[in-house]
């Protein structure tokens, strides 16, 4: 309610009804069923029930798995590019970088299929409910998008100037080392002639 403080009672319902795979949707919408919770909210969830003519539910789980299932790996690609950027194979952190903003792109693409399917309209009173993407969304989109330059720019600048990537990423060999002479050793004669 608004304000949530009312004269008789406080308003302020927090519900949840579970999405994951081994959950029961429909048997926690009939909890709250019996629990005698606001029409309003019952109104909401029943459109998200198996048993609507809307099914979205199935639409919503599925998309939000598969985009769960490919933020993951692509957090795992990243964490691997990570370790290749730290070693002379740059070109290689590029391409796993690549392979990040590629599947940060899919996820969002797997998730926007949603917004594609037709949806039922949800109205309680004179407004209706509308589905925008949130911030996060707008972030992961960034960050691909970051992580496509990078890997772009990664690779384009090995195949265009190596050594300065390498000294970008400070892993270029200086020719002084290289050159320099070794300082002599003491050698033991006992143990040349007697051996190991």
């Amino acid at each position: 309610g608004n304000p949530v403080e009312q004269i008789n009672e406080t308003i302020n319902y927090n519900e949840h009804f579970p999405w994951n795979f081994g959950a029961n949707y429909d048997r926690s919408y009939s909890q709250g069923l019996e629990k005698g919770l606001p029409s309003p909210i019952l109104y909401v969830a029943e459109k998200f029930s198996t048993q609507s003519p809307c099914a979205v539910h199935r639409q919503y789980r599925i998309a939000g798995h598969y985009a769960s299932a490919t933020l993951w790996v692509a957090f795992c690609t990243w964490i691997i590019s990570n370790i290749l950027l730290s070693m002379p194979v740059l070109v290689y952190g590029g391409y796993m970088l690549l392979v990040t903003a590629a599947f940060m792109i899919f996820s969002l693409l797997s998730f926007s299929t949603v917004r594609n399917s037709p949806m039922c309209l949800i109205q309680i009173g004179t407004r209706t409910l509308h589905v925008a993407y949130g911030g996060s969304f707008w972030l992961i989109l960034a960050i691909g998008l970051l992580c496509f330059v990078a890997g772009i720019a990664i690779v384009a600048v090995h195949h265009l100037n190596l050594d300065l990537l390498k000294a970008f990423f400070n892993l270029r060999e200086d020719k002084e080392e290289e050159y320099q002479e070794m300082p002599k050793v003491f050698v033991n004669p006992y143990f040349v002639t007697k051996g190991l």
